[in-house]
């Protein structure tokens, strides 16, 4: 357990509580609805996470608390850290309250609440990464793709042609989330080796690093089974490897 570099469940700092299993808040948009009671609902958004840890600091000396205590408000003081409460799934989060209610410099135990809040109401998971090839000749590949956690995903999907010299014959490369038809099309003329980016956490697609326009939209991949077809064309397709990366998200 622990809040960016400082370790929050040592032999001197025992967190004894953590409050964090319940979902971010959630807020409900409406408009009224004339000569009738109540509202309609438009729409609703999760908003802040907040995590609260109680437990308490134990030092061997009053200065010894002192000074832990010093030290744990140099690391809470710093925004947007990872916050690591179980293994496998990481929020990132800012310190917003630290209460020592009875540190005096003459105990040697004192109880903390500490209160964090999330602006993102996800927990994420470890990257994850799924590798596929198209090969040489097939101008339309549909990827099957599974996407786990509890929320939806915005992956990141790598398109590479074949390395050499040379132009690949590709002009135009179409990419269709077949659950929800949102399609992304890039146009150009890609050298052997090019390697294509299309981001859907921040609706942007690279080419070798370089920034690419593109026309369509992206869109968010659902948990469960989903599906890319990429569509190729020009004069030949001299084969391409792809990958599709994400952090899964939980709701808690």
């Amino acid at each position: 357990m622990r809040f960016g570099d400082l370790d929050l469940q040592t032999n001197e700092i025992i967190v004894s509580s953590v409050q964090y299993r319940q979902m971010a808040d959630r807020i409900l948009n409406t408009s009224p609805i004339s000569r009738r009671s109540g509202n309609k609902y438009l729409s609703d958004d999760f908003t802040t996470k907040t995590i609260v840890m109680e437990g308490h600091v134990v030092a061997t000396s009053a200065s010894g608390m002192i000074g832990i205590v010093d030290n744990m408000h140099r690391y809470l003081s710093l925004s947007q850290q990872d916050l690591v409460i179980d293994t496998d799934r990481v929020y990132i989060a800012t310190c917003s309250k630290a209460e020592f209610p009875e540190l005096s410099f003459t105990r040697t135990t004192t109880p903390f609440t500490l209160e964090f809040l999330s602006a993102q109401p996800y927990a994420y998971g470890d990257n994850l990464t799924a590798g596929f090839v198209i090969p040489s000749g097939v101008l339309v590949s549909t990827i099957p793709t599974i996407i786990s956690g509890s929320a939806y995903a915005e992956p990141q999907l790598t398109l590479t042609t074949v390395s050499g010299a040379g132009n690949s014959g590709l002009t135009k490369i179409k990419v269709n989330h077949v659950n929800t038809g949102a399609e992304v099309v890039i146009s150009g003329a890609w050298s052997k080796g090019i390697e294509t980016v299309l981001n859907y956490d921040n609706a942007t697609v690279t080419l070798s690093g370089l920034l690419q326009d593109y026309t369509g939209n992206f869109d968010t991949f659902p948990v469960g089974t989903n599906s890319i077809k990429i569509t190729f064309e020009g004069s030949n397709n001299f084969g391409v490897a792809g990958q599709i990366t994400y952090l899964p998200r939980y709701y808690f």
